[in-house]
């Protein structure tokens, strides 16, 4: 009977592993595929707390789901109800993840996170064919090498369907590719896959440089920069030298050479013709003059964005209102949301993790979370389901690590 039973705890662990693999290769999935994944990875985990015993882990669970709590609470003075159920629906997520992790006991996350490697290879060859095989439909059927180059980042908000996605979160999925891969580079042996591994890193580096986002890139190289301090001396100088060929790139290339020669002249936005450095600039002297206004407890989650397109209008700033642009700045769309206790418990939970990962030496999640830290510096990435589901799912999976060390 003994036996049975852990037959069929294996059986139910072996469940929720496939279940997490699919999460890390959800990118390939249209947005309903994805609700059905993500039901399925906790229906699974709820199934084996179920058979194996309940156990919560109170310390995770707070830490990484206070921003959400936060967040609710501003329900209280929202008046936009409606708006305020769709906000907290698109943002679950960072309840969520928390919430079916923290089940998990310390054995079971101990066996899971056997199997690193292998879902760090299904997120970078998810993402290898995310961009590879739209891109060779198109070129064989479609445009020349030349015009699909250049039309590509809309083509894959518009022509894809319901595999549509904006490109500033298909090249984060790059960068997070790239980090995956200089994770498990040392763990691969045959100079094959080795190689291999390089030539996708490569092709991935080179729809960076098409989708040409400024954010993502700065925030690549940002974060190379910082996992630099982690690695001994020999390890340095691949890193600096992996810097290098990317500024180099960037400056070669006309069209990012372009990009990151708009941060040289910033002005406000008055034409349909301004570049997004100066459009950013106009939304965040509008997004600053409303925080004046309301420091401390912000507008409400449904509120917020309703203020902002308010003021807009008030000032008759038509390439704005015609839009109807967020913030583009996940810190200020916090203050806007909740005020300073919002963005205090964002950042609390930013630096406990980052600490907690600096002493256990959990450096990939240093670097997951310094490079979506950066991001959110120019994006709303919070806001977005492409965005909330893989920075909430990737910090909370990688974070299981440092919470069973410290129970060790």
């Amino acid at each position: 009977m003994q036996k049975e039973i852990l037959e069929q705890n294996n059986v139910l662990l072996t469940a929720v592993k496939s279940s997490i693999g699919l999460m890390f290769g959800i990118m390939l999935f249209p947005s309903i595929i994805k609700s059905i994944i993500i039901a399925l990875f906790g229906l699974t985990i709820l199934v084996l707390v179920y058979k194996t015993g309940f156990t919560f882990n109170w310390r995770f669970f707070i830490v990484n789901a206070s921003t959400y709590l936060v967040i609710l609470l501003t329900c209280l003075y929202s008046s936009n109800l409606s708006e305020a159920s769709l906000k907290l629906q698109t943002t679950f997520s960072l309840f969520l993840f928390p919430l079916l992790l923290s089940l998990i006991k310390v054995s079971q996350v101990r066996e899971i996170l056997k199997h690193i490697k292998t879902y760090l290879l299904i997120f970078i060859i998810g993402t290898f064919l995310y961009n590879v095989v739209p891109f060779l439909w198109y070129y064989f059927t479609h445009y020349s090498f030349e015009d699909l180059v250049k039309h590509y980042p809309l083509i894959i908000i518009k022509d894809i369907g319901k595999y549509g996605i904006h490109p500033i979160y298909m090249a984060m999925h790059c960068v997070i590719s790239i980090f995956f891969s200089i994770s498990i580079f040392p763990k691969i042996k045959t100079k094959v896959n080795r190689g291999l591994l390089l030539l996708v890193n490569l092709i991935l580096i080179c729809f960076l440089i098409i989708y040409s986002k400024k954010g993502p890139i700065i925030s690549l190289v940002s974060a190379l920069f910082i996992w630099s301090f982690f690695k001994g001396k020999n390890l340095k100088k691949y890193y600096f030298l992996a810097i290098l060929i990317i500024g180099i790139l960037l400056i070669a290339i006309p069209k990012t050479r372009n990009n990151f020669l708009e941060l040289v002249k910033i002005e406000e936005a008055t034409t349909v013709n301004s570049n997004s450095t100066n459009i950013r600039y106009s939304i965040y002297k509008t997004t600053f003059f409303l925080i004046k206004r309301s420091p401390f407890i912000g507008y409400g989650i449904g509120d917020f964005n309703d203020q902002l397109i308010n003021e807009y209008r008030k000032n008759n700033i038509q390439i704005l209102l015609s839009r109807e642009y967020n913030s583009h700045n996940q810190y200020l769309s916090f203050l806007l949301i909740g005020g300073i206790p919002l963005l205090f418990s964002f950042f609390y939970f930013l630096y406990y993790n980052i600490s907690l990962s600096i002493k256990n030496k959990n450096f990939l999640l240093v670097i997951i979370i310094s490079f979506y830290s950066i991001v959110m510096l120019s994006e709303n990435i919070l806001e977005r389901e492409n965005g909330v589901i893989f920075f909430s799912f990737l910090i909370n999976f990688f974070s299981l690590k440092n919470f069973i060390k410290n129970e060790c």
